[in-house]
């Protein structure tokens, strides 16, 4: 009796899951077939399946030799082996020979030089400035004799510069009576020649050397003032001024040092000091009053 055997079918190849071992399973839409070993599906050549062997016969008698059997199918191609690891890099080679340095090539001609361009007209002159209404000459080679481009001497004052104008030395030393002219003295610092200074009428108010600040008026009336400030002889200085010819007294310059008294303020430079109840009424020039409550 003819058995027909039939593989278990899929219709289509994604739904066939994992077979079990020996398991062969037909995919209907690619018409692979393939056989399980529970991990992998191992598809089978399209020449299709061996038919299982039969069930040995009894063994008859020895017969005739029978006719040789056809030659069985082949069989299923082992799995593929796992593929070797990559080789070791081979070592570098070694530099080829640097090739020969090509020929320089020439240099291009110079270009040609542009046409220069046309010189633009002259402008016109500037109008002349009016002729200055002075006189005399002011030439270069008169005013101006060292070349340096500043008028000579323009710079300084009494021909002296004004880093050195109010040097003492300047004018040198005064007598003590050349220093009490007051109407023709210039301005300037002097020092004296230690014979001190004098009052108005010649008679000595200090002795010893004073340096002087002398202040000169213009019109050479009289109307001059001095500062004396003394060398060595003492700490106190004085001023005073003239008017019309004639000095005032020396007054002291107080300061912290030489005011330690009301009464000194009059006493040190020898004017009358008077303490009454009320002011004097014939007072003289100088006298200093003042009330005691």
């Amino acid at each position: 009796m003819i058995r027909t055997i039939q593989l278990k079918r899929y219709k289509l190849k994604v739904d066939l899951p994992i077979l079990l071992e020996a398991e062969p399973a037909l995919c209907l839409d690619t018409g692979e077939v393939f056989i399980g070993d529970g991990v992998n599906n191992i598809p089978l050549s399209k020449q299709g399946i061996q038919g299982i062997q039969g069930s040995q016969g009894i063994q008859g008698e020895k017969g005739d030799t029978g006719l040789q059997g056809s030659v069985g199918s082949t069989g299923i191609q082992g799995i593929q082996g796992l593929k070797g690891d990559i080789g070791i890099t081979g070592a570098n080679g070694s530099q080829g020979i640097q090739g020969i340095k090509g020929t320089d090539g020439s240099n291009g001609s110079q270009g040609i030089q542009g046409i220069q361009g046309i010189k633009g007209d002259t402008g016109a002159q500037g109008i002349q400035g009016l002729t200055g209404s002075g006189t005399g000459d002011m030439l270069k080679s008169v005013y101006d004799k060292d070349g340096n481009g500043i008028v000579d001497d323009a710079e300084k004052v009494g021909g002296y510069l004004p880093n050195v104008f109010a040097l003492s030395s300047n004018a040198g030393h005064l007598t003590a009576t050349a220093l009490r002219n007051n109407t023709t003295l210039a301005s300037g610092i002097y020092t004296n020649t230690g014979d001190g200074i004098l009052n108005n009428d010649g008679s000595v108010f200090r002795n010893g050397w004073w340096h002087i600040i002398h202040m000169h008026h213009s019109d050479n009336n009289g109307y001059d003032a001095q500062i004396a400030i003394p060398l060595s002889s003492e700490d106190n200085i004085y001023y005073r001024h003239a008017g019309g010819g004639s000095w005032g007294l020396w007054k002291l310059l107080l300061d912290s040092s030489n005011l330690t008294k009301l009464s000194q303020l009059m006493n040190d430079i020898g004017a009358k000091t008077t303490t009454n109840a009320t002011a004097p009424t014939t007072p003289s020039a100088g006298d200093f009053w003042y009330k005691i409550l």
